[in-house]
């Protein structure tokens, strides 16, 4: 499994992942625009530029791009977040684990004391992989009109 940090060109790649239904399913509920995919795209970009191992992945298998994955950095909270998507047909093939186990061990080579990773309380998939990847399940809500589960790490 290799990572490559998105860029400004990517935008075809990560809408073919956000535009997808199944998807987006369980994080926003529904496939974006090409508005809402442009802005979100741009943000990552930006933070892309910022940091050297904080952002946004592009994840590949045998040079398959198979999803996204991101650890982000929050400096007001003085930790990270999480996050992958993939394609629906490399879902329920160990891929899911392994972009976590990869992500956790990316957010070790820095200095975060912490990590958490926010999934829909209905995705059991990601509440099995989050727990196998050593998170514990902290708070559960609303956020942004989504329901919210927070899984968190102490690194």
């Amino acid at each position: 499994m290799q990572f490559k940090k998105y860029t400004a060109q990517d935008f075809n790649d990560y809408y073919a992942l956000v535009c997808d239904e199944t998807v987006m399913e369980y994080i926003t509920g529904h496939a974006l625009s090409p508005e809402e995919a442009q802005v979100r795209f741009e943000k990552s970009i930006r933070q892309n530029d910022e940091h050297a191992t904080f952002g946004s992945y592009k994840i590949f298998v045998e040079d398959i791009y198979i999803g996204f994955g991101m650890v982000l950095y929050d400096t007001d909270k003085n930790e990270a977040e999480i996050g992958y998507m993939m394609f629906p047909r490399y879902f329920k093939k160990g891929y899911g684990q392994q972009i976590a186990n990869a992500l956790v061990a990316l957010a070790r080579h820095t200095n975060v004391p912490s990590l958490i990773a926010m999934i829909d309380p209905k995705n059991m998939a990601s509440r099995k992989i989050l727990t196998r990847a050593g998170f514990t399940s902290v708070e559960a809500g609303i956020i942004d009109g989504i329901p919210t589960e927070i899984f968190k790490q102490t690194l």
